[in-house]
């Protein structure tokens, strides 16, 4: 079975994880944490997360 990291995230913290992501000066490690993040909360199995940052870097 996948690996899934469960993360459960208030309704703030996924409100300051979003603004890190649009922010234009937020570094893009922090972004990309942000967004493992956020994908994890929701419950997307880590290999997914993997492949989705991977995509996301390359378009970079």
């Amino acid at each position: 079975m996948p690996s899934t990291i469960e993360i459960v995230l208030t309704e703030i913290e996924k409100i300051e994880l979003k603004k890190a992501i649009s922010s234009r000066i937020s570094p893009v490690r922090v972004v990309t944490r942000a967004k493992a993040i956020l994908l994890a909360g929701e419950g997307i199995p880590s290999y997914q997360i993997a492949q989705q940052l991977d995509n996301f870097s390359a378009h970079r």
